[in-house]
């Protein structure tokens, strides 16, 4: 199938697109690995056509659907204003849990950029944060971030949830969940104050931006840094952690500390990103349109990725 006529025909609507798509699965999933691999090389060329390929999103395929989720962040993580959410809502109820992350991943780079936040996606991410699993709740913590960057009031009275979940497994998780709170704490501080326990606890994380994220929150909250905690930190993070990492949270822990000369953090949501990234759980290398022993997978029964 040829990805340039069929974009063609998305962008006259999803109905045209339907009605070009072929009937055949494989097919369908080569076009949808076309545009992914597009969407990541040149948003721009996708952007336009992307309200016309929510198709794609309702395949009989996992890794199709997939692929379009992909594709839909792809273009999210470029140029967020581009995308149209109604698709992303869709999805967020795929029987595919992957396809469920990845929209609610593009669904909070939207909210960022625009800095609305919709009550109903923040219900949604906090009730996969219980229920999804480890690598779908990375991703949901991470649009819970993305949302607080946007606007951290609307989440002023989902504190007490977002702290109930900082003891996850997953130093991702914990990361998103701390800037979340950071972010909160910079507006509404007295909110934050009152998880203080639940930060505290973080301030001995083996992850130092986890840590660094603790005692920014508690700082802005206006509650007193447990150095001993901290010192804890740096016993079991110092030997493993990079140099950034580390700057990361003395940095954060000093101001919280008051071990400053009048030295304010920078905004919650600058070095997010870098920080973010250097935490994140990499996709699969071996095959990127499905996790690892997933039946649709390489080396699997199913559909081949």
């Amino acid at each position: 199938m040829d990805s340039d006529l069929l974009l063609d025909a998305a962008r006259d609507g999803p109905e045209a697109f339907a009605d070009a798509l072929s009937d055949d699965g494989d097919a369908r999933h080569e076009l949808a690995t076309a545009l992914r691999d597009r969407a990541e090389s040149d948003p721009a060329a996708v952007a336009n056509a992307l309200a016309g390929l929510a198709p794609l999103l309702d395949d009989d395929r996992d890794s199709t659907r997939l692929l379009a989720a992909k594709t839909y962040l792809a273009v999210a993580e470029a140029d967020p204003e581009a995308v149209p959410t109604g698709p992303l809502e869709d999805a967020l109820d795929d029987e595919f849990y992957y396809v469920r992350a990845r929209a609610v991943q593009a669904l909070g780079r939207v909210a960022r950029a625009s800095g609305e936040v919709d009550p109903s996606l923040l219900a949604r991410l906090l009730n996969g944060l219980e229920l999804e699993r480890e690598e779908s709740r990375e991703r949901y913590a991470g649009a819970l971030a993305d949302c607080a960057l946007a606007d951290p009031s609307a989440l002023r009275t989902l504190v007490p949830d977002i702290a109930e979940a900082l003891d996850d497994d997953s130093a991702v998780v914990r990361y998103h969940l701390t800037t979340a709170l950071a972010a909160v704490a910079r507006v509404e501080p007295a909110r934050v104050a009152v998880v203080t326990d639940a930060l505290e606890a973080c301030l001995g994380d083996e992850e130092p931006y986890v840590a660094g994220r603790a005692a920014e929150a508690l700082g802005d909250a206006g509650v007193a840094v447990d150095m001993d905690a901290v010192a804890v930190a740096e016993d079991d993070a110092d030997g493993d952690a990079d140099d950034e990492a580390l700057a990361f949270r003395d940095e954060r822990v000093a101001v919280a500390t008051g071990d400053t000369e009048g030295r304010d953090l920078p905004a919650v949501a600058e070095g997010h990103d870098a920080a973010a990234a250097a935490v994140a759980t990499p996709d699969d290398p071996v095959d990127p349109a499905l996790p690892p022993g997933h039946p649709g997978g390489l080396g699997g029964p199913g559909d081949p990725a």
